[in-house]
């Protein structure tokens, strides 16, 4: 009978899921073909110097050495989706963004300006926010005020608590984002977020996520769907060039975007 592998500490998850999704949107800024191609940035001079020169200049394709291309397709759409919300959010004024995991994402210094009056809130474990804000004071990039930094043993310290610490206030206009995060927290602290979403966020507030289990909407009933997109909808989407498909998306994978129910007695 075969061992089931150890689980990693929640520190080595999030290193390895941040550091990968960091290396797929760098590779995705230096596309040259616009359904690939995304806008971050950021990612470039987030990753080693040699691994951006061997990404910039496609001498290797390093992405088919560490997974299979169809998870940096979907990567790609999923950064895609969650700039189009984020970006929504501030523009309509969102009082808070949450974001859970938030690794190497640049989203708030690259959509949050003297203009927007949106306060974000990226929660991750000490190690991994620690190594994100080294290498943007070392790259001299600018960091919003509005920024908080927050961190977190997602495993054994309470999410409530460490938000209610911070500035971040209950029962007003919130976007809770969980990207990539089915894959690193686990079952509990997952059901934790979204009940702690439904229980501090004010009215109109939003929630996006992305997931490969479909039965996993069943724990969240009190969620109603803005939309959900499947892996043919993300290729419609994302990947159609005059009704054909140009990349596939393979196996079953979610992008979803729901707002809070509003209770009445």
């Amino acid at each position: 009978m075969r061992k089931k592998k150890p689980i990693l500490p929640i520190k080595e998850r999030s290193a390895k899921a941040a550091g990968f999704t960091c290396i797929c949107r760098a590779q995705s800024f230096y596309e040259n073909n616009t359904f690939l191609k995304t806008d971050d940035y950021i990612a470039p001079i987030m990753i080693p110097f040699s691994t951006r020169l061997l990404l910039k200049f496609k001498v290797i394709k390093l992405l088919s050495k560490m997974a299979p291309q169809s998870t940096y397709t979907y990567i790609t759409a999923r950064t895609k989706f969650f700039d189009s919300v984020y970006k929504q959010a501030i523009e309509s004024s969102f009082e808070q963004i949450v974001s859970f995991c938030s690794g190497y994402d640049s989203r708030g210094i690259r959509f949050l300006n003297d203009k927007t009056t949106t306060k974000l809130f990226e929660l991750d474990v000490k190690d991994t926010q620690a190594r994100k804000l080294k290498q943007l004071q070392k790259q001299k990039i600018y960091i919003p005020d509005d920024i908080t930094f927050i961190p977190i043993n997602f495993d054994n310290e309470s999410i409530k608590k460490k938000l209610l610490k911070s500035k971040f206030k209950g029962n007003r206009k919130t976007l809770f984002v969980l990207e990539g995060t089915f894959m690193v927290l686990n079952k509990k602290t997952i059901t934790s977020i979204f009940e702690l979403f439904n229980s501090i966020t004010g009215k109109e507030s939003e929630i996006l996520f992305d997931y490969i289990d479909l039965p996993v909407l069943e724990n969240y009933k009190k969620l109603k769907l803005i939309s959900l997109l499947d892996s043919d909808d993300i290729e419609n989407k994302y990947y159609n060039n005059n009704n054909k498909i140009l990349i596939k998306i393979k196996g079953e994978h979610f992008l979803a975007h729901g707002k809070k129910v509003e209770h009445t007695d």
